[in-house]
């Protein structure tokens, strides 16, 4: 209507009017729409810009934040010391250890063996790897890749400060890994395995002639100009690298041991050519369209769950958006990583620290970029009493996983029988939220007793619960276990994301994470704890023999487990 207007009065001027007056209204529609597009673009500046302020400005040692959309970086910060001792600040050019994010690139390069002819995923290891022959139960590359191998993460007679600082051969590294028995068999089970990629390393080496190194610089870094990356070799001096800090038992920040993972987490990058890889990886410019497919399946165990883990990638969500994301940590360092192929954004995020993760924020900066925020705590809604106090009780999930809603001074929170209470915001008359946003609790069926139907989200995970009573237990009571039982679960347990030592102390068993302060293990059963100061919950897992072999942590309804060592 508008413009039909602009054309009839056109027609009644002159030539030159009439062209002034054209130029008029496309500078009106310009200004109009790319106004708008400006202002989208600077609140979601901001937006980002607060976040990083509040996960990263708080420490000395350096962080990067670098988000894609449309393969174009749309936020970028940088903050902090490479190197805090000759004070060498963190700039698009300082390297990281990714840790294992490198399980990507190796992934990726056993797919382009396939595609080559070379190997199949469905092929034994023993086929490339004698030294796996005995192994009774058919071992495949695609167990090894889905981390349902039964392969320990780390040799268990080993300790694991002997291995930190000290190079290994590939020999050696065999010799290590088949020391030690599978924790069960193939497809059975999950359990997260540096040692499995370390395989899958040697399988690279033993089927391209090449040097694991060498194979990705030809395929990978080299073609995509990844000019920056490498993987980390014995003694080597690599400009630009950050050194990785970590924080001692004193809470003083020491530079971290170096740890040589090899192809499980050996890489050395920036976040700038960490976007080139995922730029070139999901527009099939590295392996093809069907070993991308492959990558990025869901694959499931043998009983049919499924394990929302591909090849390199965990399967999750950002909003309602499909993400596939990997965190990365090695002593001093810590990075996460997150594409969303729905909105083409990528996020990368690095750190020269273990005393701070990137989870969260980069979990968050992917849901603000795809334009899906998760709720903000700081704008709960204010509840009555009445209403609060619909929300109370204890819920049952599962067969044995009770978890309680409390009400103090009309604020209410979380918590595991015996826990640490985290506090609860409503977002509305049927949703509590954690402080994070994307942890989250709805409910139904409101009754004159309140509610008896609880679903706690966390993103792609959910768990459905009943309420079994109005009233909350005072103290998850203890029982009393042999000191020769606990003595069996004393010793150092590791996986990707800590190192915890367990010890006796006065009869009692204590956890302790490196760098943090010991907490006590509360047993509920003879191989099951908690820990009230984090609300954790702790199993003990033995092998057919009876040894203790693993520590599997609940926190926060993630599962977590680690490798004795």
């Amino acid at each position: 209507m508008y413009f039909a207007l602009i054309c009839l009065f056109a027609n009644q001027l002159s030539y030159k009017m009439k062209n002034i007056i054209y130029l008029l209204h496309f500078l009106l529609i310009f200004f109009f729409v790319g106004g708008h597009q400006l202002r989208a673009q600077g609140h979601l500046e901001v937006q980002l810009e607060k976040l990083f302020k509040e996960y990263y400005e708080q420490s000395e040692t350096g962080a990067v934040l670098l988000i894609s959309k449309n393969e174009e970086v749309i936020f970028e910060r940088y903050h902090g010391y490479a190197n805090l001792e000759h004070r060498i600040k963190v700039n698009e050019n300082t390297k990281f250890l990714i840790g294992s994010i490198t399980k990507q690139f190796t992934a990726a390069a056993i797919l382009i063996l396939e595609e080559q002819g070379l190997l199949s995923t469905k092929d034994q290891v023993h086929k490339y790897l004698p030294q796996f022959k005995e192994i009774k139960y058919p071992l495949t590359i695609h167990h090894l890749l889905t981390h349902t191998s039964g392969i320990p993460s780390d040799n268990a007679s080993k300790d694991i400060h002997q291995r930190m600082g000290t190079y290994l051969s590939p020999t050696e590294r065999i010799e290590m890994i088949r020391e030690e028995p599978l924790l069960f068999n193939p497809g059975e089970r999950f359990d997260y395995s540096n040692n499995a990629y370390i395989i899958l390393g040697l399988i690279i080496e033993r089927v391209s002639g090449k040097t694991y190194s060498d194979f990705l610089e030809e395929y990978i870094f080299e073609p995509l100009k990844m000019d920056d990356s490498q993987v980390l070799k014995d003694q080597q001096l690599i400009s630009n690298r950050a050194s990785g800090y970590i924080l001692n038992d004193e809470g003083n920040i020491e530079n971290a041991p170096v740890f040589y993972s090899f192809s499980a987490g050996g890489i050395l990058s920036t976040p700038n050519d960490l976007k080139k890889w995922a730029t070139a990886l999901f527009s099939h410019k590295i392996i093809s369209e069907n070993s991308l497919a492959k990558m990025l399946h869901n694959y499931s165990l043998k009983n049919g769950d499924n394990l929302n883990l591909g090849y390199g990638w965990e399967i999750n969500k950002i909003g309602d958006y499909i993400s596939y994301e990997h965190s990365g940590a090695e002593p001093g360092y810590k990075c996460y990583s997150i594409f969303v192929p729905e909105h083409n954004i990528y996020v990368i995020s690095c750190l020269n620290t273990e005393d701070i993760s990137p989870t969260e924020c980069s979990i968050r900066a992917a849901a603000i970029a795809a334009k899906t925020p998760y709720p903000n705590h700081l704008q709960a809604t204010s509840l009555s009493k009445k209403q609060a106090t619909n929300f109370v009780g204890t819920y049952l999930f599962g067969e044995d996983k009770e978890r309680i809603i409390g009400l103090t001074n009309n604020e209410l929170y979380f918590m595991a029988p015996g826990g640490i209470k985290q506090t609860l915001y409503a977002i509305n008359d049927t949703t509590l939220v954690f402080e994070n946003g994307y942890r989250q609790i709805t409910f139904n069926e409101l009754t004159t007793l309140g509610y008896n139907e609880i679903h706690y989200s966390n993103r792609i995970y959910h768990s459905k619960g009943t309420k079994i009573s109005n009233q909350i237990p005072t103290e998850n009571t203890a029982i009393s276990i042999s000191p020769e039982i606990l003595q069996s679960y004393t010793g150092i347990y590791e996986s990707e994301m800590f190192t915890m030592t367990i010890f006796l102390e006065n009869e009692s068993l204590f956890a302790q994470p490196q760098g943090s302060d010991k907490l006590k293990l509360i047993p509920k059963a003879n191989n099951k704890f908690f820990i009230k100061e984090i609300g954790a919950e702790i199993e003990f897992i033995s092998n057919e023999e009876g040894l203790v072999k693993q520590i599997n942590i609940l926190l926060e309804g993630q599962l977590m487990s680690g490798v004795k060592k």
